[in-house]
């Protein structure tokens, strides 16, 4: 039998625990690397991503990230969905992409 100073002890405990729990998931936010830009993505045709008014080509093993950091491929892309991304310093091309949650906070370190 469960003393009863020890189990309401217990519920303040797991209420923290829990409360803790849901304020990590809600806080979380992505740090994008330094040099990325802020756009919109507006269409992809192979090799080339169209973003505002511009148009880059994708490197070879470019990484594009949905809004969970997951791997997805250029084809699955939506149209208009605001995104981060990073360029190639030698060349121009677009190295790495991440495409944000409405909403999302961006934080990009200089």
């Amino acid at each position: 039998m469960i003393d009863l100073k020890l189990r309401s002890g217990v519920r303040p405990l797991v209420f923290c625990v829990l409360l803790s729990l849901l304020w990590v998931g809600h806080a979380h936010s992505r740090d994008f690397p330094a040099l990325s830009k802020r756009g919109t993505l507006n269409g992809f045709e192979r090799p080339f991503v169209r973003i505002g008014s511009k148009t880059y080509q994708l490197s070879p093993g470019a990484l594009i990230k949905d809004e969970s950091n997951r791997i997805v491929l250029p084809a699955t892309l939506p149209a208009g969905v605001k995104i981060v991304y990073k360029l190639e310093a030698q060349t121009g091309f677009l190295h790495e992409m991440w495409l944000l949650a409405p909403g999302e906070v961006v934080t990009i370190q200089p």
